[in-house]
């Protein structure tokens, strides 16, 4: 957070006034301080010009708090306003900005003024280096041959140290080579330092033994910033005081791109939907049984309760849209008299608006359903995948869309989801399938994570993430677990879209 600027208080006329900054984590029992700001004297509208370095998690729910005290020594008689939000509700608002009222410690229906919040992101590594590079005329071996490729190290703490970030191609029988162009994060190549030394290696491959260095250039980033076309003579281990011409390497071309992170997205004009899938097959045993994963006992939450209210309310951090859509799948309808098997399923029983008011709304709209639509099967994954698509096409530019599927066994529809992840995937859309009960079958759907799935199933990105409900609830690690791809997932598929442009 980098500054606040409190406005408009009227408790606060032409008096002084400092605050306090907590911070405080889910599920953890104590606020911790994070820092103060200076006592600010003689107005009514102070501004708090003070960064608080604040440590994000995108899948936790931070809590931040900020007193409002009249003295230069905070007590409790002198606190005459609190504030508190989400630090994933600031980060991902637009700019960063959010506003927000000043609540009276005692009377928690009284306004006592507002004030204006300021986030910023601080990454030390926020830079891509792009290189190629060309040899020309290197000396050849006995045999009248080179089989170059280059080795790229930055300098270490220690003296003489130099730490090995990259190795290019081998370039067989050629002595003016043209390596592909290769890409580094700014903090290998040299720890964004623009004078830390950089060393490149020129090498002759060998078929037996180890290869032989041609020769080698000492150089470092504010050097390669200068310019394309920069030539390098090659400097010969052995007699490095006088010059024989071992050939030279030319960087051919340089650049240096920005990396985005996820909440440069979400601060911009790019919105998360959340969209949750309920498995209605008779595997999970009839709402009525005690022992049935979809049994209700206010007010106490069954998994499946405990699934939605827990990842809805991280992504709803980061979201303005208040409306959730909710299915299910697997169950029974009755249609005009009849009763049929659906494999699709609005929870609302609305067909023309499956939306509903907020993470509540679901939960209501899913005890509606278990009353109204029989448990049935088999359990498919095709139909909501293809629904998505759908979905998400209408909203491609504004939205990346989130699926939620609880389930409590594995889909039989293999080649249907294969079909429609490998659409989803070129699509902004992220899944999480949450398993639910003890079924050890679910296990396999981990498969849906592999590389063997990504290339069998021709994917243009990862989409799929695969948790236990179970195992990792009661660890504290359910939320963490679930959403520990999906920040890599989100801006492969806007890097994907950087590409094609």
């Amino acid at each position: 957070m980098e500054y606040f600027d409190n406005l408009n208080n009227s408790k606060l006329s032409l008096q002084n006034s400092l605050i306090v900054v907590s911070q405080h984590f889910q599920k953890e029992k104590q606020w911790k301080e994070i820092g103060r700001s200076k006592f600010v004297e003689n107005t009514a509208q102070p501004q708090y010009k003070k960064t608080f370095l604040v440590s994000f998690q995108f899948c936790r729910i931070q809590q931040i708090r900020i007193e409002y005290f009249q003295e230069k020594k905070p007590k409790p008689e002198n606190l005459f306003g609190i504030q508190t939000f989400n630090l994933g509700e600031l980060m991902g608002k637009h700019k960063k900005r959010l506003r927000s009222k000043i609540i009276d410690p005692i009377n928690k229906e009284k306004n006592v003024g507002s004030s204006k919040i300021i986030g910023k992101e601080i990454r030390k590594d926020n830079t891509n280096i792009k290189m190629t590079w060309k040899a020309s005329k290197l000396k050849k071996d006995l045999f009248g041959s080179v089989n170059p490729f280059l080795r790229f190290s930055r300098s270490g703490e220690k003296k003489n140290e130099n730490i090995l970030v990259y190795e290019t191609e081998i370039i067989a029988k050629n002595q003016s080579p043209e390596w592909s162009k290769f890409e580094l994060k700014c903090s290998d190549l040299c720890n964004c330092e623009e004078n830390r030394k950089i060393l490149i290696e020129c090498f002759d491959k060998k078929k037996k033994g180890k290869p032989n260095l041609i020769g080698y250039v000492n150089t470092n980033l504010a050097e390669l910033q200068d310019g394309n076309k920069k030539n390098f003579t090659l400097i010969d281990p052995k007699k490095k005081k006088k010059k024989i011409s071992l050939g030279t390497l030319r960087l051919e071309k340089f650049s240096q791109n920005e990396i985005h992170s996820i909440l440069d997205f979400l601060s911009s004009n790019i919105k998360l939907s959340t969209i949750v899938a309920v498995d209605f097959t008779i595997s999970n045993g009839l709402p009525s049984f005690n022992e049935s994963l979809h049994f209700q006992n206010p007010p106490n939450f069954n998994q499946y309760e405990q699934s939605i209210v827990s990842l809805c309310e991280i992504l709803n951090q980061y979201s303005n849209l208040s409306q959730i859509a909710a299915f299910g799948f697997g169950g029974k309808i009755q249609l005009k008299k009849k009763v049929i098997s659906s494999d699709l399923f609005p929870l609302n029983g609305n067909i023309q608006d499956p939306e509903c008011e907020g993470i509540k709304g679901v939960l209501d709209s899913y005890s509606l359903a278990l009353n109204n639509v029989g448990l049935n099967g088999p359990t498919k994954f095709g139909p909501i995948l293809k629904a998505i698509s759908f979905i998400s096409k209408v909203n491609i530019k504004s939205e990346y869309t989130n699926l939620i599927i609880l389930t409590d066994d594995k889909f039989i529809d293999n080649e249907e989801v294969k079909e429609n992840l490998k659409v989803l995937s070129k699509l902004p859309v992220s899944i999480i399938i949450v398993g639910i009960g003890e079924n050890h079958e679910f296990a396999s759907m981990d498969y849906l994570k592999t590389e063997s799935f990504f290339e069998e199933a021709e994917l243009s990105r990862h989409l799929v993430n695969v948790v236990s409900f179970q195992e990792s609830f009661h660890k504290g690690e359910f939320q963490k677990k679930a959403f520990q791809d999906f920040e890599n997932q989100f801006l492969n598929y806007y890097l994907l879209q950087n590409k094609k442009k």
